[in-house]
């Protein structure tokens, strides 16, 4: 159906290029991420797949994105050629199995830090069959938690502004919590309440008389790459509603919201792979060795320029 309810606006190929700029460029960190920890063997510990499978949760993510932001650009420049065709369903619905892939990615590795910390003398805890079931788990249900709206009790409607196919307002009860207890809250509630067990848990190690140098060292790695996770929760959690919250609180929600919010996840996602750099130290000193190994290379580059044009006078 082509877009009748709307003139096409120079703007919404600003929002479409900010979004395929911004989609690109997680895809492009998500495979230097990746191909970091897949590099050496000795690089694959727990922590460090668990990283990469968070990375990869997002590169996934940012492709979609990327396929629906060129769907739309395609459908603002041929309006007349955009029709309601379900076969474009797949790309929501992929969309919704990565951002739900993202989230239980993030529950999987704060339940890793939980079992690693507090658990650590637990043999049974610490073995690796323990986070493959986490990633399974996951996978598990970021492909059936959108499949039920989506498939089995299609709640799918076709907005003819963004041209893509969205949740409709008019839903159960049920679908409705189904929705945000599964999506939402149950990862949420599992991640603040690891972190708010492993902050007293470290508390209670620093008042502890028999705190040793070694322990202490060990709480305070942990404190700090609790806190940056922390950062990261909040982040997702206020900014990634702000848009929606604004929105729903208009009488009348302007209809091109929807390429909005691909807009705002995409940075909301960006920021998180960013964090994410951050706490990985072993990426952090790959990418500190290539920024000594280019600058050493600029600077030979620099140094041989500025003999050859001193040789010529």
């Amino acid at each position: 159906m082509p877009n009748t309810t709307t003139s096409y606006m120079r703007w919404f190929s600003v929002i479409n290029i900010f979004t395929n700029i911004i989609a690109s460029c997680q895809i492009l960190f998500g495979l230097i991420f990746i191909s970091i920890i897949l590099y050496k063997r000795a690089y694959r510990s727990v922590s460090n797949c668990l990283a990469a499978n968070i990375a990869f949760s997002i590169t996934f993510y940012a492709i979609t994105v990327l396929a629906i932001s060129i769907h739309i650009s395609q459908c603002d420049n041929h309006p007349d050629q955009c029709t309601e065709e379900r076969s474009y369903i797949i790309l929501n619905y992929m969309n919704d199995v990565a951002s739900t892939a993202v989230i239980y990615s993030f529950t999987g590795q704060s339940i890793h830090h939980l079992l690693s910390a507090i658990f650590a003398r637990n043999i049974r805890l610490q073995m690796y069959q323990i986070r493959l079931s986490l990633f399974i788990i996951q996978w598990i249900v970021a492909f059936l938690f959108p499949y039920y709206f989506v498939y089995v009790n299609p709640q799918l409607i076709y907005n003819t502004v963004s041209y893509v196919w969205v949740v409709s307002k008019n839903l159960s009860p049920f679908l409705t919590l189904y929705i945000l207890l599964i999506g939402f809250i149950l990862p949420v509630m599992i991640i603040i309440s690891v972190y708010i067990k492993l902050t007293l848990f470290i508390a209670q190690l620093r008042r502890s008389t028999v705190l040793t140098g070694l322990s202490s060292t060990l709480s305070n790695r942990h404190d700090l790459q609790m806190s940056k996770y922390i950062i990261l929760l909040l982040t997702i959690a206020a900014f990634s509603l702000l848009p929606q919250t604004i929105f729903q609180s208009m009488k009348s929600p302007p209809s091109y919201r929807y390429r909005i919010y691909y807009l705002t996840e995409t940075i909301i996602t960006f920021c998180c792979f960013l964090c994410l750099f951050a706490c990985t130290s072993l990426v952090r000193r790959r990418l500190n060795r290539w920024k000594v190994k280019i600058k050493r290379a600029l600077d030979y580059l620099r140094e041989r320029s500025t003999v050859l044009r001193g040789n010529r006078y």
